[in-house]
């Protein structure tokens, strides 16, 4: 019990020191239950825009195997190289012809 009286006045005096300072509370509880709304908050706070997100309508971006894969040139040529000797699967085969045009 001490120690949580100690806290509490320390977070007393802090409250004071700081009173003249913008100040925005986060609760854990509200963060729990309304996340979405709470950094809302927080970007308003600091004055930052809101964007929409990905989960708010807008489709993610597309993006090329090739921007997405670091050795895709390699990779391509590996399947590819598989596939024409026969070892490759169905699945393989619709890669590299995917790969073919992205």
């Amino acid at each position: 019990m001490a120690d949580f009286q100690r806290v509490t006045r320390h977070g007393a005096r802090t409250d004071d020191e700081l009173v003249a300072n913008p100040r925005l509370d986060i609760y854990y509880e509200d963060l729990i239950t309304d996340r979405r709304g709470v950094l809302r908050a927080v970007g308003g706070f600091l004055g930052l825009a809101t964007l929409p997100r990905y989960g708010d309508g807008l489709p993610p971006p597309r993006r090329s195997r090739r921007e997405l894969i670091a050795n895709y040139e390699a990779l391509r040529a590996g399947i590819a190289g598989l596939v024409e000797a026969g070892q490759g699967r169905p699945f393989w085969l619709e890669f590299c012809a995917e790969a073919a045009g992205g």
